[in-house]
């Protein structure tokens, strides 16, 4: 009888055990990777400024989640880009530095708040152009993937011209 019970109760904490575990899975637990949601934001980073650069071909593809309205964004926005980096003489510098602020996780979506700094400087303009601006990347994770939906900012110097 002992036996019995001592085997039910073993078998009862396998299956917490395993109820826990299909739980944190299914909640994303597991999935969890900071890490992956920053180096995301910095491949996004790096693809706005080799917009600025005026280099052709430059695509959001698995960084932006496809058909979200923020992909159609970077579509439009890639193209004023490229046409103001190529009115203006091509960029010879474009950098950029990322300060990662908080980074909240929930339900298989992140919340990356971050400010972004950028330098750009055209060919014949004088100026290096500077702006800094903060930013909420809300990035979406299905399975091991993960893409922007959206880039929320302060509304400041999104994309810097050339003075006139």
């Amino acid at each position: 009888m002992i036996k019995k019970v001592v085997t039910l109760a073993c078998a009862g904490v396998v299956l917490a055990a395993a109820g826990g575990v299909a739980y944190a899975d299914a909640s994303g637990i597991f999935l969890k990777d900071t890490d992956a949601a920053k180096l995301l934001v910095n491949k996004y980073m790096e693809s706005v400024m080799r917009s600025y650069r005026g280099e052709e071909n430059v695509s959001f593809r698995g960084i932006v989640r496809e058909g979200c309205d923020f992909w159609y964004y970077n579509d439009y926005n890639n193209d004023l880009i490229y046409n103001v980096s190529v009115n203006g003489g091509n960029a010879e510098k474009a950098d950029y530095y990322v300060t990662f602020g908080s980074i909240d996780y929930s339900d298989r979506v992140y919340t990356v708040e971050a400010r972004i700094d950028q330098q750009v400087k055209f060919k014949n303009c004088d100026e290096t152009l500077e702006s800094s601006c903060l930013h909420t990347f809300i990035i979406e994770q299905n399975g091991r993937n993960m893409y922007i939906t959206n880039d929320i900012s302060d509304g400041t110097d999104k994309i810097l011209a050339p003075a006139e």
